[in-house]
């Protein structure tokens, strides 16, 4: 009876410390990574890029990135383009071996852009709001490419539109207090807008580290 009793209470004890060591094995299986990543998107635009992403156990993630273009360039088409900004998100991964996602960004900074074909630029203050969602294409045990969209509303501060004007023949690209170099007219200024839009879009290629 005695044996009885202690085989019973044996079995008893170990189906009791079965949930909690399976419990224990479930907390301790997220991975806590660093991630370093790019988007290929603003490298094709003449951008690049260049972030960080702190994941923690595989579902609660912060990324931090930023972009800029090197000045402001200019196209023999007679297109300008330059922009530099930051972002931060943060994000919750959820499915199957945590591959879709969605999250919240911010976005701050400058952007400039003349389109020659209607004769319209616009330059101003940028600070965006966004919702995003996306999914993670693993290629290795360290690559993967993060395919995203971002909707939101952006801000525009201090929004300038403006057009060219060629003056005497001269058609400059600086701005000069000669009359004969004006190369374009402000047609609004110290304005300000809230429109919704696109807050981002991206093909990034991420690297565990």
């Amino acid at each position: 009876m005695k044996k009885f009793c202690f085989v019973v209470s044996v079995i008893a004890l170990a189906a009791m410390a079965r949930p909690t060591q399976s419990h224990a094995q479930k907390s301790s299986s997220g991975d806590n990574s660093f991630f370093l990543r790019t988007n290929l998107i603003h490298w094709v635009t003449l951008t690049p890029d260049l972030g960080f992403e702190y994941r923690y156990k595989d579902t609660y993630a912060i990324l931090l990135s930023g972009s800029t273009t090197p000045g402001l360039w200019t196209f023999d088409s007679g297109m300008r383009w330059g922009l530099s900004k930051f972002n931060l998100e943060g994000r919750y991964y959820t499915g199957v071996n945590k591959k879709w996602y969605i999250g919240l960004g911010y976005q701050q900074g400058v952007f400039n852009f003349y389109n020659p074909v209607n004769n319209i630029g616009r330059q101003a203050n940028l600070f965006a709001l966004g919702v995003t969602g996306g999914y993670m294409l693993k290629l290795s045990e360290s690559l993967s490419l993060d395919f995203n969209l971002g909707l939101g509303y952006a801000y525009l501060d201090y929004f300038q539109k403006y057009h060219r004007v060629t003056m005497n023949g001269n058609d400059m690209l600086t701005l000069s207090s000669t009359s004969n170099e004006v190369v374009f007219t402000v047609d609004r200024s110290k304005t300000v807008k809230l429109v919704p839009t696109v807050t981002q879009i991206g093909v990034s290629l991420v690297w565990k580290m």
